[in-house]
């Protein structure tokens, strides 16, 4: 695609510019904001200042135009993420209603600006390159700008969440060279400014071992200019410059006064291949700077990898069904909404998936709820081929941090082509700083890291003391195309490998709300082929031994169909350990603990999970009849009927051989036992901890 590249001057964006060009997109043009004239520093949380009247020098020695945009704006909002939850929407002039996405006077909205003016020279346009490394905050705002509607662009983000060592090191490796420009981290002196990132490298590693510094700078640490790298066809050099100390900290920036271009006698553009031979990347590689990491690579090994050349799918038709069911339920601050639409005539599929959410508004309101406080959606189609329209239908009703969501085909009957289920929680009367409030992980950026949600989902959000992971498939992060050529195996770690890392970002991101351990309460792995479940189990017990998750519990489900004809889904669950109520004991808090139940008995098998003090229950229980159902609710020594009492939400998994009407008797059976929603799916088949092709299932979420 045709690129921007958007340019600090600093080491990542120039470096992530080699990585775009690796990756065969074409840099058209570059773009930089800076600040008014006479001003050498901003207050800006958004936009580096110091050294961008160098950007100048940059831009001529890549042979690239340049655009240029003064800072009028402020920081007026600060939260981590940027813009409104919902789709507010106002009417122009002409009576179209337009969303309202930007913040009056904030300093996001200048970019806005600046990218509507380059657009409006290079309408093919396609993509922006930013050097985001770990900053969530510029990150979510470049994102947020760049996907509007006007303009279109997606985000080329390769650096995120890059190790910063190993990053720092190749950055030095490829010959790029950078200069410190400002100094404001613990251990700096005023005499670093100035000095080469390649000659600093030692000290930044020492820091980072004494203080737990930021080698590349994520902390504010220093700031850098480019005087160097492949792209350049000059370097540049500094004839004057001086030394400014703003804090006896010390934190002090360098002023250069006189910089020229220095000519590099012979210098070529480097071709994408060149590049990738300078960042020592190989074709395999670039479609996912190596797609597996080391503990994935370590499974591979364990596991065969049969190739899979395609994916079939199975049609099975459900008599009609004249019930538009709603079903509402709450634990506490916990509730769930499903809803189940009926065709109208020969309605779109938008409509109808318009309808569903109308419908979901208005329970939600009636309960004084509001769609901002949903955290996770199960989307369930018939068929996977009305996605694009459904999509779309589905984005007009949610705006920044939208929920996590599985999408799925299940069996639905002809004149049902979408089911909705939505699992949220009321933080209205959160107390302020509980540090339970929502938070969400929505990368929007490609980068090597995980695939991008180029769509109205995260990728996982937070709130009380629980986590909901959005559906992963096997996706190649820089191309989000599948393994070729196809392998379940492949899929199902690579898949696994995404919600490792998404587990890991919001574990450790203080703007995510981390700093906590957890563990996983239940999983899901959806399924299309039937000769793969075996493969499943496998993937799943060699995953589970290493993470510490042999005793979670677990659904296999067959569908019909998973989105862009992956293998594999995995959804998962997870306790955070957060208390909703802090407890103390003799001036300590006393730990949270969770205990695993399991069990197979009377044809059915099951397994559970409580934690005392976070206040949560999760269980899932995979039955071979009805029968077998009602034994388990009269035996007190399987706690089932406690787990319904206090359930929010059922998710009832039906096999597509169950008579139509004993799953009314299992709905009316389980509406009887428990004040949850409950969401029914008929599919393929099902698979419990122990016991094969289970005649339904139930996954419990409880407060």
């Amino acid at each position: 695609m045709k690129v921007l590249g958007l340019l600090s001057g600093g080491k990542d964006s120039c470096y992530n510019l080699m990585h775009c060009i690796a990756n065969g997109h074409e840099v058209v043009a570059l773009a930089t904001l800076v600040p008014e004239e006479g001003i050498d520093e901003l207050d800006s949380y958004l936009y580096q200042s110091v050294g961008t009247s160098l950007v100048t020098l940059i831009a001529k020695a890549m042979r690239l135009p340049l655009y240029r945009k003064t800072i009028t704006g402020k920081p007026v909002h600060l939260e981590s993420t940027y813009g409104s939850r919902t789709k507010d929407r106002s009417t122009d002039a002409q009576g179209v209603k337009r969303a309202r996405d930007g913040i009056d006077g904030d300093e996001t909205e200048d970019l806005d600006e600046l990218l509507h003016q380059v657009k409006a020279d290079f309408p093919d346009l396609q993509g922006v390159s930013t050097g985001a490394i770990l900053s969530t905050y510029q990150r979510t705002r470049i994102e947020h700008v760049a996907s509007r509607p006007t303009l279109g662009l997606t985000c080329l983000c390769y650096l995120w969440q890059r190790p910063e060592a190993e990053l720092v090191d190749e950055m030095i490796g490829s010959g790029l060279r950078a200069v410190l420009m400002k100094v404001a981290g613990i251990g700096l002196r005023v005499e670093d400014v100035g000095k080469e990132l390649s000659a600093m490298r030692p000290r930044l590693a020492k820091l980072e071992e004494l203080y737990n510094s930021h080698v590349a700078g994520e902390g504010g640490e220093y700031e850098t200019i480019t005087i160097d790298c492949p792209l350049f066809h000059e370097s540049i050099q500094f004839t004057e410059t001086e030394t400014i100390v703003t804090d006896p900290s010390p934190v002090a920036y360098y002023r250069v006064k006189k910089a020229i271009l220095q000519p590099k006698e012979g210098h070529q553009s480097p071709t994408p291949a060149q590049l990738r031979e300078i960042l020592r990347i190989d074709e395999e590689q670039i479609e996912g700077m190596s797609k597996f990491d080391e503990q994935t690579e370590d499974l591979l090994q364990e596991l065969p990898r049969p190739s899979t050349q395609s994916v079939g799918s199975e049609t099975i038709q459900l008599p009609p069904t004249s019930a538009r069911n709603v079903s509402f339920g709450r634990q506490g601050n916990w509730f769930s909404v499903s809803v189940e639409s009926e065709t109208q005539g020969e309605e779109a599929i938008g409509d109808e998936v318009t309808r569903c959410f109308e419908t979901l508004n208005q329970t939600l309101r009636s309960h004084q709820l509001s769609l901002t406080q949903i955290q996770h959606q199960n989307f369930l189609l018939a068929d996977m081929a009305d996605f694009p329209k459904a999509n779309k239908a589905y984005s007009a009703f949610f705006g920044s941090s939208p929920p996590s969501r599985a999408c799925v085909a299940v069996i639905l009957p002809p004149n049902q082509r979408v089911r909705l289920e939505a699992m949220g929680y009321d933080d209205s009367q959160l107390p302020e700083r509980s540090g339970l409030g929502r938070s969400a992980l929505h990368v929007q950026s490609i980068s090597y890291w995980a695939p991008a949600n180029i769509g109205p989902y995260s990728q996982a959000v937070m709130v009380g003391h629980r986590l909901t992971i959005a559906g992963q498939i096997g996706l190649i992060p820089p191309t989000l195309t599948l393994p070729c050529p196809r392998s379940f195996v492949e899929e199902a770690v690579l898949s696994l490998q995404h919600v490792r890392r998404i587990l890991a970002v919001l574990k450790s991101s203080s703007t995510a709300g981390g700093g906590w351990e957890g563990w996983v309460e239940g999983v899901i792995c959806w399924y299309a082929r039937s000769e793969d479940l075996p493969l499943a189990r496998s993937v799943w017990e060699a995953h589970a031994v290493t993470n510490g998750y042999s005793r979670t519990p677990i659904l296999f489900v067959q569908v019909p169909q998973l989105p862009k004809g992956a293998l594999i889904e995995w959804q998962f669950a997870v306790h955070t350990g957060r208390r909703v109520t802090p407890v103390i004991h003799d001036d300590e808090e006393l730990p949270i603990t969770h205990e695993y139940h399991s069990y197979q008995e009377g044809g059915y098998d099951g397994a559970m999970i409580d934690s005392t003090l976070g206040q949560s229950h999760f269980a899932i229980h995979s039955f071979e009849s009805i029968a077998a159902l009602a034994d388990a609710l009269e035996n007190t020594d399987i706690p089932l009927g406690s787990s319904l009492e206090q359930a929010f939400s059922l998710r009832l998994f039906c096999a597509a051989t169950l008579p139509e009407a004993e799953v009314i008797t299992l709905r009316k059976t389980l509406g009887d036992k428990s004040p949850a929603a409950i969401t029914i799916a008929t599919v393929l088949s099902m698979s419990g901890q122990q016991v094969n092709n289970s005649h339904f299932s139930l996954v419990v979420y409880g407060e």
